[in-house]
């Protein structure tokens, strides 16, 4: 495949698992079990970065770049996939 068609798989897959993890009720429990095993992850009177989707999306950024080995291409992945998600509205 190019670079390209990678590229876009990557940030496609992002944007994807980051709505699972973050907001999808599939994962509830897994987000309820993150928050009251780290707790201290907290930040002040902020959300847990669990909810998070700028946070989760980065993770999901490196880990997509990772399996296709383009890891010089996480923050340009993170980017667009969180530019797709700020056009969910």
């Amino acid at each position: 495949m190019g670079y390209i068609t990678n590229f876009l798989l990557e940030s496609f897959s992002s944007y994807a698992l980051t709505f699972l993890i973050a907001s999808s009720s599939l994962f509830e429990p897994f987000r309820l079990f993150i928050v009251n095993k780290f707790p201290k992850l907290r930040i002040g009177v902020n959300k847990h970065p669990i909810y998070c989707r700028m946070c989760i999306g980065f993770w999901t950024s490196l880990v997509c770049t990772l399996v296709l080995g383009n890891y010089a291409d996480t923050l340009a992945v993170w980017g667009l996939s969180y530019f797709l998600a700020t056009q969910e509205k």
